[in-house]
């Protein structure tokens, strides 16, 4: 008899340290998908090691419990590695700027040294000879100035993106139109720029319409929910985002202030 009573008894001992075991390691699996959603994967993954270390010490780790670990383990390496080829993009790009940049210098030297050129030899060379120097100089100018200066809307870098849509007052008539030529930052059916405001106290998601690289941002089609116009002083908190459906990841680029003005006729 004593000895069926104490099987009970350890057998109720072991389904109380089973649940309180079990209800630890959801609890513990809670924290760490919330510090995996904030991007904090090391803190995430230590959490996860520790609730399979403890479970595995009080032998009460299921399969389908270690099955969940693992794939967390997983969403986090996929996560950290699309952190690191990010960074990687972002390294390049950086680079490709200062040499765009150092190479713009070269040729504003080079600008300037052929107008002083102009300048001293002006009064020594007959009119003809000046005449004809003045059409060289103007179509040296002519070609070296696209070098310096980047047409207006057309974007090669993030980085020019990003500073042109968050300035103070992006104005934006019925329909405005950017060439985003990016390669790190590319446009089709799983990869696209969308818009997200709060109206109403929830967050509105708007996917941007493209035509090959043309980014199009639509008055209309912007300031509508569910299917009806919103006056645009009910809306706030514009941020400009990059989707990426693949990875299932959304990268914040910038806080956006537009300003929506009437087409002039």
């Amino acid at each position: 008899m004593k000895k069926i009573i104490l099987f009970l008894l350890l057998a109720l001992l072991t389904q109380i340290i089973t649940a309180q075991t079990q209800s630890c390691f959801e609890g513990v699996l809670e924290a760490a998908k919330t510090d995996y959603y904030n991007k904090n994967y090391f803190l995430a993954l230590q959490k996860l090691n520790a609730i399979e270390n403890a479970c595995v010490n009080l032998e009460t780790i299921s399969k389908a419990q270690k099955i969940v670990l693992d794939q967390w383990r997983d969403s986090i390496a996929n996560a950290l590695e699309n952190q690191k080829k990010k960074t990687e993009a972002l390294l390049l790009e950086v680079e490709i700027q200062k040499k765009i940049a150092d190479n713009a210098v070269k040729a504003t030297d080079s600008l300037v040294n052929l107008l002083n050129l102009t300048i001293e030899n002006y009064y020594l060379l007959t009119k003809e000879l000046l005449k004809e120097k003045e059409q060289r100089d103007t179509a040296l100018i002519s070609n070296l100035l696209p070098l310096i200066y980047q047409k207006e809307n057309i974007f090669n870098n993030i980085i020019d993106l990003m500073k042109f849509m968050s300035s103070d007052n992006l104005l934006i008539e019925d329909e405005l139109k950017l060439l985003v030529r990016i390669p790190q930052f590319p446009m089709n059916e799983g990869q696209f720029f969308y818009i997200e405001y709060t109206y109403n106290n929830e967050r509105i998601p708007k996917k941007l319409s493209y035509i090959g690289d043309t980014l199009s941002i639509s008055k209309i089609d912007l300031l509508k929910v569910d299917g009806k116009p919103i006056d645009p002083k009910s809306v706030s908190n514009y941020k400009f985002y990059y989707r990426n459906s693949i990875t299932k990841m959304s990268t914040e680029i910038c806080n956006l202030y537009p300003v929506f003005v009437e087409k002039k006729e």
